[in-house]
């Protein structure tokens, strides 16, 4: 995540190079031996892996992909370009920091999200303001390419334990704009027996449903903090995404629609650098018509059985931490606890006369 922290100042000096396509790079650093470039997928993803691990170690973030799983991802992005999206820094040709852009339309307001990241011993010398302030320049370079007349926003997400991170972007005119808990819990405890209601099925997913299951997800989705339609795009995304197994998915349905569903997943080279065995339940999306079953339950107990078959030892999911009674009743009923909190931060910008909310 982008942080700013503690490190030596380098002695050598070199001169920024060009950013990104469309987007000047002059005085982007004025920073002693910093490089500037685009990201260039031939050759810097064993390096950006490298700088994504070591910044989320010493945050305490507990996201470490692969090099396939960072290609994939970045990969079938919709509208994204990472040779435009993405920038790298280095210092004496070892890159040290990296920042990326991606843009959708969510909630009505096409939000620019921001993400990067800064090696622990190249930080406090003002690299990660410096990636954050072209991102930005970036997103509103993108902003000129898009046709809608929504209005545009800048969103970045840290974690609670990134001090350094959340008084950069607070400095930079963010605000807090929602929490979320991702709560843990061991697989070796007893799993709440979850009874599937009545005319309600759970049945092995095939190809030829997937779509119907991303827009089942959707609708369930609607009346959520920023809710978005799936696209076609994003269906491929999804099925190019790590950990992508959907015979651990956990999908209802009465008679042929879908009544919700849990998209469980397994990053396991991700467990392999953290030294875990962990399993995730995405998605946990109940449609309207079929809500206060017990639905919600008896997909989760499923999902967890199927992790815990998979020879896992814990499960883990995100919630949205203005839901109170849903993080309650999943540490009441199923034994979860809070791991870990982020922040989502937002920061309006002007554009065709309309301003985010």
């Amino acid at each position: 995540m982008i942080d700013v922290n503690r490190s030596p100042t380098p002695t050598t000096a070199t001169t920024a190079t060009t950013a990104s396509k469309g987007v000047a790079s002059q005085d982007l650093f004025a920073i002693a031996g910093i490089r500037v470039r685009p990201f260039d997928i031939g050759r810097d993803l064993d390096s950006i892996i490298e700088v994504i691990f070591e910044a989320n170690v010493a945050d305490g973030e507990e996201y470490a992909p692969s090099v396939e799983d960072f290609r994939k991802e970045i990969g079938h992005r919709p509208n994204f370009d990472p040779d435009r999206e993405m920038l790298v820094a280095e210092i004496g040709g070892r890159l040290v920091g990296a920042t990326q852009h991606s843009v959708r339309l969510l909630s009505g307001v096409v939000q620019h999200h921001i993400v990067g990241w800064v090696r622990p011993e190249a930080r406090r010398q003002g690299i990660g303001r410096a990636l954050l302030q072209w991102t930005e320049r970036r997103g509103r370079e993108a902003a000129t390419e898009w046709a809608g007349p929504e209005p545009h926003g800048f969103t970045s997400r840290v974690g609670e334990t990134q001090p350094g991170a959340i008084a950069l972007l607070e400095s930079e005119g963010y605000r807090r704009a929602r929490r979320g808990y991702t709560l843990t819990r061991p697989l070796s405890e007893p799993i709440t027996d979850g009874p599937v209601p009545e005319g309600l099925e759970i049945r092995p997913v095939v190809e030829s449903d997937r779509r119907r299951i991303l827009d089942a997800d959707a609708d369930a989705c609607r009346d959520h903090w920023d809710p978005y339609e799936h696209t076609e795009d994003d269906l491929v995304a999804m099925m190019a995404v790590p950990g992508i197994d959907t015979s651990i998915w956990r999908v209802a349905w009465a008679g042929d629609e879908v009544a919700g569903s849990v998209m469980n997943y397994i990053f396991t080279e991700e467990n392999a650098k953290l030294g875990i065995q962990r399993g995730w339940l995405a998605h946990v999306s109940v449609r309207r018509p079929y809500r206060r079953r017990g639905l919600a339950d008896a997909l989760i107990a499923e999902s967890l059985r199927a992790l815990r078959d998979q020879g896992l030892e814990q499960a883990a999911l995100d919630v949205d931490a203005e839901n109170q009674s849903v993080a309650l009743h999943l540490s009441e009923t199923f034994g979860f606890r809070r791991h870990h909190t982020a922040i989502s931060f937002s920061k309006p910008f002007l554009w065709r006369g309309r301003r985010a909310v």
